[in-house]
């Protein structure tokens, strides 16, 4: 999924990415999972805003409209999850 989501958004870089625009098995998620799927749309959308922000996290959290401090936070959940993960 995280490719998916990524290879859009290389393609739709300048625009909305639209549900249209999503794999028929992305927009007809199985039960339970729907909510899984929306925390690593969010990862990869705030890894991407910070890195075409050049990793300055205030001015990532500013397009993302969200306090330095949460986004922060999100950071580190990231980072342990890939510790976990690995």
């Amino acid at each position: 999924m995280q490719n998916t989501i990524e290879g859009l958004y290389m393609l739709h870089a300048e625009s909305e990415i639209e549900l249209h625009h999503l794999p028929r098995r992305l927009r007809e998620p199985a039960a339970g999972t729907l909510s899984l799927r929306l925390l690593d749309a969010e990862r990869v959308h705030i890894l991407h805003v910070l890195k075409l922000k050049k990793g300055v996290k205030l001015q990532a959290a500013m397009a993302l409209d969200i306090d330095e401090r949460t986004l922060a936070a999100k950071l580190r959940g990231y980072e342990s999850d890939a510790t976990t993960n690995a």
